[in-house]
């Protein structure tokens, strides 16, 4: 699993790229992320998801774990954690004004002028700032830019990830466990080498410590954020210009002997953060570019829909259950209009995540079909994605592509699926992703989304005919 779950992870980043190349504004400076994300394909051992307890999502305080095929653990109790440490958002004296717009009398924003003496990440410090904590190169974030032109007053998606660079023959003696902080990466926006906006996935509200073991766990959440693109130091639109995004992840590893974690919980894990604050390590990204265009009108995104049921999933012979989703999920599932029996079919999909704050959910990265005749559940798909599984972290309008390509086989007398290929005809096709664990993440604390009764879950799309010739 762990090799098939790490492929799923660097594909899930370079698709998250791959599918805003037809959106307006959008653009891919990604040739050499996804060089540097290949190459570490070849240098890294085990990769997979998480927290030291790998099992499920383990909801102690949002820790996320790996196998699909069990069921969400119980509520969290109350967090008691310690917020992590943060860069300094003080503001660099010596404040300078631009304009949002070619016009001189529109209204300006203040921007910090750098400050090589202010710690690094903080406003109007220095990008070349060396930070506090060490630089670790064991480790590898990943950035993606998912929009290369954006409008003023309008953020900026990106997509990260943080995972252990190891080579085949490195022993990981001094990164076998350790902690992460659970928010995700710093994200810096930066212009002419000066830090003028920052924040992180939570913006700040998310003090979470999660700990890894480098055989099951060495990758955390792809972390899927909308960036605002405002001063961090009076809080207006940045002005027309070209800016910089870089990540900056903090990890603490913490030796080989399992028992440094703990227990692995939440709590465990803040109080080690707190024992240990020298040992804090930087993981840094390469830049990414955005440009901010003067012109064009910013768009208002809609407000968030609170509906966020998720559905029962299908079952080989038995009827077609409810699926209906809440209005925060958005399965945008083509339709495809015919195949050869036996044949391998293209299957484009996307996920978008439309409900309050942020989730978490561990999904399969691609879609998969259910089809029926008459009411009744006659046969699936096998996608290649069956064993592919990551942690998501997505915030309010998220888009994650979940394409696939899939053969369609017919479910037997038993109930079970076969690898007998369905029979000619006309079939309703019910794309659904599937889902093992899903839970709000709010400046309160977790929520564990209410699901049906069942290990697995399913966010579900329109159906569609489909005629297997």
């Amino acid at each position: 699993m762990s090799d098939h779950l790490h492929r799923a992870l660097d594909d899930l980043v370079d698709g998250v790229a791959t599918a805003h190349r037809d959106l307006p504004d959008a653009g891919l400076p990604l040739a050499d992320l996804i060089a540097r994300t290949r190459r570490g394909r070849t240098r890294r051992a085990a990769l997979t998801t998480a927290a030291a307890t790998c099992a499920v999502l383990a909801l102690t305080g949002g820790t996320l774990a790996l196998l699909p095929d069990q069921a969400p653990a119980p509520a969290p109790p109350a967090h008691t954690t310690t917020p992590a440490p943060r860069p300094s958002t003080t503001p660099a004296p010596r404040p300078s004004t631009a304009p949002t717009a070619d016009d001189p009398a529109a209204p300006t924003t203040t921007l910090p002028t750098g400050d090589p003496g202010l710690p690094f990440g903080a406003c109007g410090s220095l990008v070349t700032t060396p930070p506090a904590d060490p630089v670790d190169d064991r480790w590898d974030t990943v950035l993606a830019v998912l929009a290369e032109v954006v409008r003023p007053g309008g953020p900026v998606p990106v997509v990260t990830r943080t995972s252990l660079a190891l080579t085949p023959d490195w022993e990981p003696r001094s990164a076998h466990f350790g902690l992460y902080e659970d928010r995700g990466p710093d994200l810096l926006v930066v212009h002419d080498g000066i830090v003028v906006a920052a924040t992180d996935s939570y913006g700040g509200t998310w003090p979470v410590i999660t700990a890894y073991d480098v055989e099951a766990s060495t990758t955390s959440s792809v972390y899927r954020t909308h960036v605002p693109l405002t001063s961090c130091l009076d809080g207006g639109d940045l002005p027309a210009g070209e800016y910089q995004v870089v990540a900056a992840a903090r990890v603490m590893p913490l030796g080989p002997d399992p028992s440094a974690i703990g227990d692995g919980t939440t709590a465990a894990a803040a109080a080690l953060a707190a024992e240990h604050p020298q040992d804090w390590r930087r993981v840094l990204s390469e830049p990414a570019t955005v440009t901010i265009a003067a012109d064009g009108a910013v768009t208002t995104p809609a407000p968030p829909s609170e509906d966020v049921r998720l559905a029962a999933e299908p079952a080989c012979g038995a009827a077609v259950p409810d699926l209906t989703t809440g209005g925060a999920f958005d399965l945008d599932a083509a339709p495809v209009a015919s195949v050869v029996a036996g044949q391998e079919l293209d299957a484009p999909a996307t996920l978008t995540y439309r409900g309050p704050s942020r989730l978490r959910a561990y999904l399969r990265t691609g879609v998969q079909y259910w089809l029926e005749q008459d009411g009744v559940v006659v046969g699936t798909s096998r996608p290649a994605s069956a064993d592919l599984w990551a942690s998501v972290d997505l915030d309010t309008g998220s888009v994650l592509p979940v394409p696939d390509r899939t053969d369609l086989e017919r479910c037997d007398a038993t109930g079970s699926a076969t690898e007998e290929a369905l029979p000619p005809g006309t079939y309703t096709v019910h794309p659904v992703v599937p889902v093992t664990a899903a839970e709000l993440r709010t400046p309160e604390g977790v929520t564990p989304l209410a699901v049906p009764e069942g290990p697995v879950v399913v966010v579900a799309g329109e159906p569609f005919e489909i005629v297997i010739r």
